[in-house]
């Protein structure tokens, strides 16, 4: 805004009946790209393909890029099943997928947002006065479905390990608790690991594959924390963006069931088999191709 400007006042406030969760049919869909991120099983493979084909995991690893992405997600999954490296986990030891939502903007419509309804699309006034951002960082139990979150000004390392703090305190007597994390600053990497164990013994930070953050679960509650909630970006202030989230994550958790997830390490080892299959064929039809 320009100085002088100031925010643009509603000719009404939210009224009670109007909560900041609505209906799922009173939200849009998905969009193509994530539809196919989150698609139960073909969606799943398509971004394990891409993964294990494209991404630069782990650059040190003797196996080369596709067998260690192929190892990292075995790991994740297997703890999706609650096994780690083969071994079953006890009922006290828990699976947590953890990330940030950045920059959750907070924007004062010139005018009330309207509701959809009978032959009417939802109205949403182009004209707004920003009001600040904030972070929203979220823990999901994977095997409870519980939601543990907090808010914060900015994401970074000391945010990330405030909500690990939060989680650990819920839960003081677990054998071990595993964080599953994509290769985000706030927690990549060794370092983010070791000093991760050293704040919390019984803690394992366990990362996705590089470029494969969508394999990680939390990403599901962030896609419908952003129809919910977060769009169509409707605020007074981060007050009441802050309290939106929390409402919806007392919600969640009252109601919510664990994600079916089913692209299993079988699953890999079949996907695996075939693109070793494809390259090994289209090798031997460039070689079989006569000099030129």
């Amino acid at each position: 805004m320009t100085a002088g400007s100031s925010m643009p006042q509603r000719a009404e406030q939210r009224s009670s009946d109007s909560p900041l969760i609505d209906e799922p049919e009173r939200r849009q869909p998905l969009g193509q790209a994530q539809a196919v991120r989150y698609a139960p099983h073909l969606g799943l493979e398509e971004l394990v393909r891409r993964a294990v084909q494209v991404a630069p995991m782990h650059r040190t690893a003797p196996q080369g890029p596709p067998v260690a992405a192929a190892a990292v997600f075995r790991q994740d999954a297997g703890l999706y099943a609650r096994t780690w490296r083969g071994v079953r986990l006890g009922e006290d030891e828990y699976v947590i997928s953890a990330d940030e939502k950045t920059s959750i903007q907070a924007r004062c419509r010139g005018h009330p947002t309207l509701a959809p309804g009978q032959a009417r699309a939802m109205r949403v006034n182009h004209t707004y006065g920003r009001g600040g951002a904030l972070a929203h960082l979220a823990a999901y139990d994977v095997h409870a479905a519980k939601v543990s979150g907090r808010t914060e000004p900015r994401t970074g390392i000391d945010p990330f390990m405030n909500l690990v703090a939060q989680v650990m305190s819920t839960e003081p007597s677990a054998k071990r608790v595993f964080w599953i994390v994509d290769n985000g600053s706030s927690h990549r990497g060794k370092k983010a690991a070791d000093r991760l164990a050293a704040a919390f013994p019984d803690a394992v930070m366990v990362h996705t594959p590089v470029h494969a953050s969508g394999l990680n679960q939390v990403e599901i509650y962030f896609a419908v924390v952003q129809r919910r909630v977060v769009s169509p970006d409707d605020f007074t202030d981060l007050a009441q963006v802050a309290d939106g989230l929390g409402a919806f994550e007392d919600r969640y958790n009252a109601t919510a069931q664990p994600f079916q997830w089913k692209f299993t390490t079988s699953d890999l080892d079949d996907l695996l088999a075939r693109l070793d299959r494809h390259t090994t064929d289209h090798h031997e039809e460039s070689s079989a191709e006569p000099a030129t």
